[in-house]
């Protein structure tokens, strides 16, 4: 079935409710960036063994840093409360939006 979206083009719907197709693009445009960053990370381990810059056993067994491990788990937190249905951000407390009316 195709509708037309906000900017006049042909949107292709799959589902009764637009939101779950809304999130299916999501999913489908979050794929395609996986499947380029994978494709780009393999080039890249590719070219530096292959030039001898690290070794394939390094590249096997090297982890991420203390630091790079918590925005990891951070990123991963945000995305299961989202899932979770709890907001990753929130609104200004009322004290603030005072200031502004």
């Amino acid at each position: 079935m195709a509708q037309t979206g906000q900017d006049g083009q042909t949107e292709q719907h799959f589902f009764k409710d637009p939101v779950q197709d809304r999130l299916m693009a999501v999913c489908m445009t979050l794929a395609n960036e996986l499947w380029v960053t994978r494709s780009r990370l393999m080039t890249l381990e590719t070219l530096l063994a292959e030039k001898q810059l690290v070794s394939p056993d390094e590249l096997a067994t090297a982890g991420p840093s203390t630091d790079q491990q918590a925005a990891l788990d951070n990123f991963a937190d945000a995305l299961i409360a989202a899932l979770n249905d709890r907001q990753a951000s929130r609104g200004a407390e009322a004290d603030i939006l005072k200031k502004f009316s």
